[in-house]
């Protein structure tokens, strides 16, 4: 049997558990898939940059070519829009790859990656990926626990994982809070700071990137161009980092990962700072308009920094199957040990106010 010969530690990996897609829903169900509402996957509700569709329109006729290995225009549209050099951009598909790249450059077997309870499932997943041991460190009323992550931090420690605003929870790590957390963890030892919906954060408590990466060689700041901008179905995410770490993990990239399609269309939506702008406008105004009706139904949720909300709804299976039935598409957070909780993407007003009437009516059952 072919699986006997399966590694250990990747016979022992959990499968991930995305959000159910829209055609999944309506198969399943018989649903209209014009009248399902999804809001389980923290994507843009306002769909993509315009700038970027267009794009999008005109890049398929060169379907024919290899794209860009290099990721050339997009790396110094990046490193502009940083103030960066363009030898600290890395270029993947999604932030998910360059993950697993620096897990795969720096664990092994007898090595370990710390970060913190409730985060993204991929750090837990790429450490195991490679058999390195994921040490999970309890959170603290939902902030990570900055002290005891660098105590945590022993000698087969290579890699640790923060997200901030942090996925499923929403959190936010002060920058003050991360220097000092940066300051307190061994040179040698990769940190990874996960940064997805850092465009939803406010100005004055966003990091500098430049200052942050020129201080700390041993760092590494994730972004997308799933969230804001509307880009989850082109798969296209980059690093930010010292130019040796990012000429290291380049050697690991598979070749020609980023398509040219994704490639011409990431560059556009970094231009078009006017959709970025709504949509974070928008954000803010329904997640603050959803926590007032939570409030209003006694529901307690994490008060976010992202385009989502973790709320406690008693029983999160039952109340996702419930919604699920009336074409309305939550994040179950049975995966991430939380039963009893949902997490919810802030969608369209209509979107939204669909979801509030479904949950108010669940409460009263």
């Amino acid at each position: 049997m072919i699986e006997d010969s399966v590694l250990t530690h990747i016979s022992a990996l959990e499968p991930y558990v995305p959000g159910k897609p829209i055609a999944h829903v309506a198969r399943e169900l018989g649903l209209d898939p014009d009248h399902i509402i999804k809001l389980a996957s923290n994507e843009n509700p306002l769909g993509t940059a315009p700038a970027a569709r267009l794009i999008l329109e005109q890049s398929g006729l060169q379907a024919h070519r290899y794209p860009d290995m290099d990721c050339l225009e997009l790396c110094e549209g990046l490193a502009a829009h940083l103030a960066v050099s363009i030898d600290q951009i890395l270029v993947g598909a999604g932030s998910s790859e360059l993950i697993r790249l620096a897990a795969q450059a720096l664990l092994a077997p007898g090595r370990s990656a710390v970060l913190p309870q409730h985060s993204f499932a991929a750090y837990q997943a790429a450490a195991r990926s490679v058999g390195a041991q994921a040490i999970v460190v309890p959170t603290r009323d939902w902030q990570p626990d900055l002290d005891a992550m660098a105590a945590a931090t022993n000698q087969s420690v290579r890699i640790v994982f923060i997200a901030s605003p942090n996925n499923p929870t929403g959190v936010l790590v002060e920058p003050q809070a991360l220097e000092r957390f940066f300051a307190a963890v061994p040179d040698n030892v990769l940190i990874v700071l996960d940064e997805a919906y850092h465009d939803f954060v406010e100005p004055d408590r966003k990091i500098d990137v430049q200052a942050l990466t020129n201080r700390h060689e041993n760092l590494l700041i994730l972004r997308t161009f799933s969230k804001v901008h509307g880009l989850a179905g082109l798969r296209v995410g980059y690093g930010v980092g010292h130019p040796k770490l990012i000429e290291l993990l380049r050697r690991l990239q598979i070749h020609f990962i980023v398509n040219a399609p994704a490639q011409a269309a990431a560059l556009a939506a970094l231009a078009d700072t006017k959709f970025v702008e709504r949509s974070v406008t928008m954000n803010q105004t329904e997640r603050a308009g959803l926590c007032r009706e939570l409030s209003t139904l006694g529901i307690e949720y994490v008060p976010s920094h992202g385009n989502f909300v973790l709320m406690n709804v008693g029983d999160g299976g039952r109340v996702f199957n419930t919604l699920l039935e009336q074409g309305i598409v939550v994040r179950p957070m049975a995966y991430y040990r939380l039963k009893q909780w949902i997490r919810v993407t802030v969608g369209l007003p209509q979107e939204n106010a669909a979801f509030v009437k479904a949950l108010r009516a669940l409460t009263r059952t």
